[in-house]
């Protein structure tokens, strides 16, 4: 099949899914990178893609790019072929034999003891029953290490 084709019948089927426009203008655009490899390389045919094509088309679009937008590229691209493969257009995704690409973990921000401090003291100074939850949820978060999910998806029987 060629991979254009491919292409509009998995957007075709997300947009039967009921996906959004945006979440389909997302596919399109990390698929786009991969398209234009395709031409570059006169490929057209989907079964005659490799893992060796994969890897040299992220290794192209990875120079002077964020780490995240790779891994982001290769991901919509293993999801599609991967699709392909369930629909039976494809015998086996080339995304198989490729190793998903390494980004770096985003450093986190910590407060530093003045920045914690300062948040408090801004905090203690509510007196609606708003305002004193918010101190309680942020004196909970500061003494346990809760990230906010793990924090609101407590319920009472969590506490008893």
């Amino acid at each position: 099949m060629h991979w254009k084709e491919a292409q509009d019948t998995w957007l075709t089927a997300l947009k039967a899914e009921g996906r959004s426009p945006v979440t389909l203008d997302g596919c399109r655009g990390h698929l786009a990178p991969f398209g234009r490899f395709l031409e570059a390389n006169g490929i057209s045919d989907l079964d005659n893609l490799t893992p060796f094509h994969l890897r040299r088309l992220l290794v192209e679009y990875g120079e002077g790019r964020n780490p995240y937008s790779v891994r982001t590229v290769y991901t919509s691209l293993r999801a599609w072929l991967r699709w392909l493969v369930s629909e039976g257009t494809l015998r086996e995704s080339p995304t198989e034999r490729v190793k998903e690409p390494r980004a770096p973990e985003p450093a986190k921000k910590v407060y530093t003891p003045g920045e914690l401090s300062a948040i408090k003291k801004y905090l203690e100074k509510g007196k609606t029953a708003l305002a004193l939850r918010d101190y309680g949820l942020v004196l909970v978060l500061m003494d346990t290490g809760a990230r906010c999910s793990e924090l609101l998806a407590v319920t009472l029987d969590d506490l008893q």
